[in-house]
């Protein structure tokens, strides 16, 4: 107990800074894993909106929201820079579901928030901090989505729920210690009542099965924006949504919220995480805030 007192006085202070770069240092360094060591699972990570969600400490992806209150704040903030009042919000690997959570009081009691979560251990996680949090405009799906119906092997490193896939690992290089059989959908049948035409927004993370979940997601009518990871696929991803007519920004690894344009596939290595927007729209070649950015969306009647 006096280890997490201790760890408390170091990450209060991240909880309210709520930095968008250098979660990993901040939290699994000397200090961190020396406090956390011998911490039994699980702890409980208490996010800005009000939920409470059980974590494990050791967990990468556990310890950060635990530490700084989110799994990655530009992209929340990024995320709720561009979702409206009565908007809908996929958060498709959701994991902890910290950003999805956030974004449920933006979108508000007339909007919706659909978490994609098919990890059983998160998963339950997520269910229980939905019930104590009392979220009446945000629910909860125990599935892949894929392009198509049936059940299919999800596995990943045992300590680093984020790396978890559908894809084989002879495509993706990485452990495969923790695996279970899920149920997966087809994405444009199964999310097409879920949007009802109305506007929505998009937050995918779901390493490298991109290409199966995307083309379901664009025809869909109403799409606002794509929050998603470029680690992997990313010609694809380029290709995919260049060739579909969106702009393509990345989001700045700097303390301040912004995005800059991509002018080319060349300089997607300079980011980790990207937005997608469907405009015809030109925009400066330099980096812009998040504010700045929804303004001239909204200049231009987005």
């Amino acid at each position: 107990m006096l280890n997490i007192f201790l760890l408390n006085l170091y990450a209060v202070p991240l909880r309210l800074i709520r930095p968008n770069v250098g979660l990993t240092s901040l939290s699994f360094n000397r200090l961190t894993n020396a406090l956390l060591r011998n911490a039994q699972s699980p702890l409980v990570a208490r996010l800005p909106c009000g939920a409470r969600i059980d974590i494990d400490p050791q967990e990468y992806h556990g310890r950060i929201t635990w530490m700084v209150g989110s799994g990655d704040w530009k992209v929340s903030r990024t995320v709720n820079a561009l979702l409206s009042p009565g908007d809908v919000l996929l958060d498709i690997g959701a994991n902890y579901g910290s950003i999805g959570f956030e974004a449920a009081a933006k979108v508000g009691p007339q909007g919706e928030v659909h978490m994609f979560e098919p990890q059983t251990r998160i998963a339950d996680r997520l269910a229980a901090a939905m019930a104590g949090a009392r979220f009446t405009n945000v629910k909860l799906h125990r599935l892949a989505l894929s392009n198509k119906d049936g059940e299919v092997v999800l596995a990943g490193p045992a300590q680093h729920s984020g790396m978890a896939t559908i894809i084989d690992s002879d495509t993706l290089e990485r452990p495969r210690d923790h695996s279970e059989i899920v149920q997966m959908r087809d994405t444009a049948p199964f999310i097409r009542p879920l949007v009802d035409g109305r506007s929505f927004g998009v937050k995918i993370d779901i390493e490298g099965a991109e290409p199966m979940v995307l083309p379901g997601l664009v025809e869909q009518e109403g799409l606002k924006f794509v929050v998603f990871e470029g680690a992997n696929e990313q010609r694809w991803l380029w290709d995919f949504f260049t060739g579909a007519g969106f702009t393509v920004f990345g989001l700045e690894r700097s303390f301040r919220s912004q995005i800059s344009p991509l002018g080319n596939f060349d300089d997607w290595s300079k980011y980790h995480d990207f937005l997608a927007i469907k405009t015809d729209q030109t925009f400066p070649d330099k980096p812009m805030g998040l504010g700045e950015f929804r303004g001239m969306l909204d200049a231009k009647g987005w």
